[in-house]
């Protein structure tokens, strides 16, 4: 299903007269495309069950766990999944997209000065999480 929303957030870009689209905001354009249809589609699915751990996640999907083979990056991953859902969004297209502020305030709708607080706040939870942790 994912393959199939990016494939038609593409359709739609290729689609959109010169006007809708600028080129400089492309990107930030096709994410929030993208992550309106997958919550419409996620929407139409009705409740989303949510998966306790990798091995469930795995039997569910019918696809074994992908081991990274990194213990650090596996801790983060899971202290960055206890984050609100806004959170977790900002911070990954923040760090895994390299989205500005701007950016992310396109995607996701939010203000940029929102997005600045949740930015904040993720990584003030991230880092006393973390530091707990260890």
């Amino acid at each position: 299903m994912a393959r199939e929303i990016v494939q038609e957030a593409f359709v739609r870009l290729w689609n959109a007269k010169d006007d809708q689209v600028e080129p400089a905001f492309e990107k930030a354009w096709l994410l929030r495309v993208c992550r309106n249809m997958a919550i419409d589609a996620r929407r139409r699915q009705g409740k989303v069950v949510a998966v306790g751990d990798v091995e469930t996640a795995a039997e569910a999907t019918g696809s074994p766990p992908s081991p990274s083979g990194d213990d650090e990056l596996d801790r983060v991953l899971s202290v960055v999944s206890t984050l609100s859902a806004d959170q977790q969004e900002v911070v990954r297209l923040k760090y895994q997209q390299g989205l500005s502020y701007k950016e992310i305030a396109d995607v996701t709708g939010h203000s940029v000065s929102n997005v600045g607080v949740l930015l904040h706040t993720a990584l003030k939870n991230l880092k006393k999480k973390l530091e707990g942790a260890s």
